[in-house]
C-alpha cells in the first residue's frame, strides 16, 4: 500500500491501517483517497464529512456534520486528524461550539456507540498547547489525553514529534520528549506533536 512519504501522515496513516481489525471501516473526513480506495476493494467503507468532496466509487459517503449524521454501526471507526477540528469554524460547520474540547469529546463518546461488539477506533490528534480561541484546529494537551484514557480503553499509545524548526522531519518519541516548535496558529514554544492512539471498544 502506498503511503505519504514525509509529514505527520506518514506515520499517522500506517498506524490507522496496521491497527484495523476484520470488517467494515467509517472514515471521519476521508482521510486518504488513495488508502481508501485499496481497503474498499476487501471491505465496506464509508466516509462521513461535513464538506461536499470528490466521491470514490464503492465507497459510502454521508455528507453531514458528525454531529448530526445518521450512522449505522462498524467494525472500525477512524479520526485521522479530524477530531480537532469539529466544532470550530474553518471547514464550514455553522454551529461552532462554545467549549470544543467538550464538544469533540461528546463526538468521541457518540462515536464510541456506534462500533459493533469487539470494534475499534483509531484516533490521533495534535499535541500542543490551544489558542485561546481555534478556528481552525484544536491542540490537544496531556491533560485532555488523560481525560481520553481515563474514559475509553486505550490499548495503544504512540507519539510522534518533529525535529524543531523542520515539520517535515518526524519520528517517533515519548511522550515527555515531544518538542517545541513553531507553526503558524501554535503559540510560541509550544509542546508539539501527535498522539496516535488505539481504542477498543
Amino acid at each position: 500500500m502506498r503511503y505519504p512519504a514525509s509529514g505527520p501522515r506518514a506515520f499517522e496513516i500506517p498506524f490507522a491501517v496496521n491497527n484495523l481489525k476484520a470488517g467494515s471501516l467509517l472514515d471521519v473526513g476521508q482521510t486518504s483517497p488513495p488508502v481508501l480506495r485499496l481497503l474498499s476493494k476487501s471491505r465496506s467503507v464509508t466516509v462521513v464529512d461535513v464538506q461536499r468532496i470528490k466521491k470514490i466509487s464503492g465507497i459510502k459517503y454521508v455528507i453531514e456534520d458528525i454531529r448530526k449524521a445518521e450512522l449505522g454501526h462498524y467494525n472500525n471507526i477512524w479520526l485521522i486528524s479530524t477530531l480537532e477540528h469539529i466544532g470550530l469554524v474553518a471547514y464550514g460547520q455553522k454551529s461552532p461550539a462554545d467549549d470544543p474540547a467538550n464538544e469533540q469529546f461528546k463526538v468521541l463518546k457518540r462515536l464510541m456507540s456506534h462500533l459493533k461488539p469487539g470494534g475499534r477506533l483509531i484516533l490521533t490528534v495534535p499535541c500542543g498547547t490551544p489558542e485561546p480561541s481555534p478556528k481552525f484546529a484544536l491542540y490537544y494537551t496531556i491533560e485532555m489525553i488523560n481525560r481520553i484514557k481515563d474514559n475509553f480503553n486505550v490499548t495503544k499509545e504512540h507519539y510522534i514529534t518533529s525535529n524543531k524548526g523542520g515539520l517535515h522531519k518526524w519520528f517517533r518519541c515519548e511522550k515527555n520528549k515531544l518538542r517545541p516548535y513553531r507553526e503558524p496558529g501554535l503559540l510560541p514554544g509550544a509542546v508539539g506533536g501527535v498522539v496516535m492512539m488505539v481504542i477498543d471498544g
